[in-house]
């Protein structure tokens, strides 16, 4: 077993060494000029346990970058192959163990560093130099304590790197102001206006030095009205929110935010029976209800979840929301249903949302399968 020999096997300048086992009787070779050697291997009839074996496959492979610590996507990708043959090899890694170099003739390039907690039959152990084909991003590019990893996202884009979401999409979306302002644009059109859901009022503050000295340009009537909610940058899993009921308690908060400057926004705080998560994989939807035990906070605490019937006007949402910044394969929306019977979207997720628990495992099989597809049609489809 030579995949077990060479794991996590490089070469001096950091290259990864990629194993395919085979016998001579399963092993087909052609040859040119130009174009060197290619071979196509037959599936074995007794394969190595965690191998390439199971599959026939052409000698070229595809590299899927996976940026993500929470599933494993090598077992999540486990035998997959492209529709022309091509092997899908995962590389995983987190924001914080990426590197990207990229040019205008060479592409990226991501020095990925040995992972604190290695998956297992991965290739994680070791620190390694990967030049990926692809990307599937399951992490937002940001953190609560002001690690940015926004530099990173460029550099892929700048290497022509095309994803799961797309790399453009994720940097628009690293700032939550400007996914509501496509989401306003939306709300108006004629395809939601005409649904049961609408779109929560916000205002945007910009929260440099000036804003402490100058008056409120917004017309009252434009004002958001206590009590409100405000939200401080673009944090995320309930973090960076907090409830002011008066006039005080918002000046009290601005004093805690001039010491740094995060743009914050505010919005009314809705009287609701419970908040709803719309959430769209591909051609796969699905909606539940989602609560907390321990906070007025949907997303925070003591959290249930419960599946719902899924509204047609949930899916033209979903499908409308999917065209924004260039398109988006895979998004969640949050909505109140509130007391009166009235649905308020309050917020989009793009790329990194999270999955309700119970259905996890299916989910991320169709996240697997909406970026094969996409990987197909770049990749596999003919004249590509």
């Amino acid at each position: 077993d030579f995949y077990e020999v060479f794991r996590g096997s490089t070469l001096a300048n950091g290259e990864k060494i990629v194993v395919e086992q085979t016998e001579w009787k399963d092993l087909h070779v052609q040859a040119s000029a130009t174009g060197g050697t290619v071979c196509f291997l037959k599936k074995s009839e007794n394969p190595w346990p965690f191998s390439t074996q199971r599959i026939s496959l052409g000698k070229m492979v595809k590299t899927i970058l996976c940026i993500d610590y929470s599933t494993d996507f090598y077992e999540v990708f486990r035998g997959s192959t492209l529709a022309n043959g091509e092997k899908i090899v995962v590389e995983q890694t987190e924001w914080k163990d990426l590197h990207v170099q990229a040019s205008a003739t060479g592409g990226t390039v991501c020095f990925l560093k040995k992972s604190e907690n290695p998956w297992p039959f991965s290739t994680q152990k070791e620190e390694r130099i990967v030049k990926p084909d692809f990307v599937l991003v399951r992490n937002f590019p940001k953190d609560i304590h002001e690690n940015d990893f926004r530099n990173m996202v460029i550099g892929l884009i700048y290497g022509g790197l095309d994803g799961v979401n797309s790399p453009t999409s994720i940097l628009m979306c690293m700032d939550r102001p400007l996914i509501y302002a496509e989401l306003l644009k939306l709300s108006k059109t004629p395809a939601l206006r005409s649904t049961s859901l609408t779109l929560i009022p916000m205002n945007y503050w910009p929260n440099q030095p000036i804003s402490t000295s100058a008056p409120t340009a917004l017309d009252p009537s434009h004002a958001t009205t206590f009590p409100l909610v405000c939200k401080v940058s673009s944090t995320h899993a309930g973090f960076g929110k907090m409830r002011a009921s008066n006039e005080a308690d918002l000046k009290d908060l601005r004093c805690i935010l001039a010491l740094h400057k995060d743009y914050f926004t505010t919005e009314p705080i809705i009287d609701f029976d419970y908040e709803f998560r719309i959430q769209k994989i591909g051609d796969h939807y699905r909606a539940f209800k989602r609560g907390s035990d321990t906070s007025w906070k949907g997303n925070w605490g003591n959290l249930r979840y419960e599946d719902m019937e899924f509204h047609p006007d949930y899916k033209i949402w979903a499908d409308e929301c999917s065209k924004m910044f260039g398109g988006l394969e895979i998004l969640a929306l949050d909505v109140l249903h509130t007391t009166d019977g009235h649905n308020i979207v309050i917020e989009l997720n793009d790329t990194a949302f999270g999955l309700m628990w119970e259905h996890s495992d299916e989910d991320n099989k169709y996240i697997r399968d909406v970026a094969i597809d996409k990987m197909n049609r770049i990749f596999a489809e003919p004249n590509q």
